[in-house]
């Protein structure tokens, strides 16, 4: 259903854009975490992150492809977030 942005009155038009800033927000966030995923990671580290945060395999999946143990696999996921974390916020990112 189509209304009229007239219609709508300056709360109504406010509750309206805010889906769309926080799509937006969250495209934006996607696309940095994305950028920082294949400008900062060697081939093996991107790999894994890839696997668990888009496929969102098991650790224990991951473990079998990579050739590293489940743990090893988690703590390496583990630090992986956190410096990426730590980066982005640097650069001015929310997370």
């Amino acid at each position: 259903m189509h209304q009229d942005i007239g219609e709508l009155g300056p709360d109504k038009l406010e509750d309206q854009a805010e889906p769309a800033w926080s799509e937006y927000q969250a495209k934006e966030l996607y696309e940095k975490i994305k950028d920082y995923i294949y400008k900062n990671l060697n081939e093996a580290d991107r790999q894994i992150m890839i696997l668990r945060c888009v496929h969102n395999m098991s650790y224990k999946d991951i473990s079998g492809m990579v050739g590293l143990t489940e743990g090893n696999v988690s703590a390496k996921l583990s630090r992986l977030r956190k410096k990426m974390k730590a980066d982005l916020a640097r650069e001015g990112a929310a997370l």
